[in-house]
């Protein structure tokens, strides 16, 4: 069981919040978002694994590895034709 799934069940098990009269209905508006926000970041992670599955097979791999570095820019010493290439994620901000 995740904390996620553990902090659902307190939300809806909350028998002695707002004196004694069971659950609330914020309780369980809380327990709805985190299961609603739980399926989109699923969701998020998905779409982001087959872009990431498409930069691999259509981009120039070596502009988007994260082993390309202005200390191998000239040739990606990590790459071994490819089977090493690894996404480098988000640009950090201010880089």
């Amino acid at each position: 069981m995740s904390n996620y799934d553990e902090l659902i069940k307190a939300l809806r098990d909350a028998p002695y919040y707002n004196g004694g009269l069971g659950t609330s209905t914020l309780e369980n508006e809380a327990a709805d978002a985190i299961i609603a926000l739980r399926a989109r970041a699923d969701h998020a992670e998905k779409e982001r694994d087959a872009a990431v599955d498409d930069l691999r097979e259509y981009a120039s791999p070596c502009e988007l590895c994260k082993n390309n570095t202005p200390e191998t820019a000239d040739m990606c010493r990590c790459c071994d034709g490819g089977l090493n290439w690894q996404y480098r994620g988000i640009p950090k901000e201010g880089a």
